[in-house]
């Protein structure tokens, strides 16, 4: 009995996600679950989709589990719906992992033996002569495919989206090349985004085909920079200041420390036992207040 086995392609976006520990991770542990085959499914399942939740299993805590999902469905590898059997994961395309899914037909995609082609050929001679036939554009539609297949979000067929794309594009076949390359970019761009930018749903396909989206230049990643926080220090200690008071020479930054010294320290008496408030007082007055009180003067 043969093992079913995932390819795991060395690509870029493969690259791109190493740097994204848990979500590589779990894009791995659907890949490794999702089914593959058109077999009977108690919970439903349907080809590349898969039941997660058990994020212990795979090492991850609830919170980091819930982060990875956002991502990957961020980086459009991935979707998710809630049931009440569980969390689905399903595989959005094969641009890391591809799980080798079973054909329409009930058969595997793998060349026919010599039997088979025996048993089949004299039957099937006229019917592969009308297809050729009647479908002239069998190799661009087999390039379709393959770019369709990396799109994350596809909800029609491939023969309706590819005589949608003939139909809405007089140069269909000039720019058919430059598809797949396209939706790769777009992922790498969406896996090397920072934490925290804003990155666009993906569109569904046919919208992205209509709007010639493989024509978009995509904006560079700019890194937030946060405002330069200027660090103001105590005028007395030059430790950083937490408050401001008001002085005869205006205001002055002052630590937490040195103003509660400055409140604890005695009034400043003048001549005639005349009491001068505080915040008339030069800065040098209040700084030996402040230092008599550490006893530093």
């Amino acid at each position: 009995m043969d093992i079913p086995y995932v390819k795991f392609r060395r690509s870029r976006e493969t690259r791109e996600l190493f740097m994204d520990n848990h979500a590589f991770t779990l894009l791995a542990v659907i890949a490794f679950r999702a089914k593959r085959t058109n077999d009977f499914s108690v919970a439903g399942l349907q080809i590349g989709e898969c039941l997660l939740g058990d994020y212990n299993n795979y090492g991850m805590s609830e919170q980091k589990y819930r982060s990875a999902k956002s991502r990957l469905q961020r980086y459009g590898l991935a979707t998710f719906r809630t049931t009440n059997r569980g969390t689905i994961a399903t595989l959005s395309n094969s641009v890391i992992y591809d799980i080798n899914p079973e054909e329409d037909n009930g058969q595997i995609n793998e060349p026919p033996t010599n039997s088979q082609r025996t048993i089949n050929e004299p039957t099937t001679t006229i019917k592969n002569d009308n297809n050729v036939k009647n479908d002239k554009n069998a190799k661009e539609k087999e390039i379709f495919d393959t770019a369709r297949r990396y799109y994350p979000d596809r909800k029609r067929g491939l023969n309706t989206e590819f005589d949608n794309f003939v139909r809405k594009h007089k140069d269909w076949r000039e720019v058919l090349p430059l598809i797949e390359p396209a939706i790769k970019n777009q992922i790498v761009w969406r896996l090397s985004a920072p934490v925290g930018t804003f990155v666009p749903h993906w569109k569904n396909f046919q919208t992205w085909i209509n709007r010639r989206c493989w024509e978009e230049e995509l904006p560079p990643h700019t890194t937030k920079t946060s405002k330069q926080v200027v660090i103001k220090h105590c005028f007395v200690c030059r430790e950083p200041a937490t408050e401001m008071i008001c002085t005869g020479r205006g205001e002055q930054d002052i630590c937490t420390i040195c103003l509660a010294l400055l409140k604890a320290a005695p009034n400043f008496i003048a001549r005639g036992n005349k009491v001068i408030p505080k915040h008339i007082l030069e800065p040098s007055q209040l700084e030996t207040m402040i230092l008599k009180q550490k006893g530093m003067r």
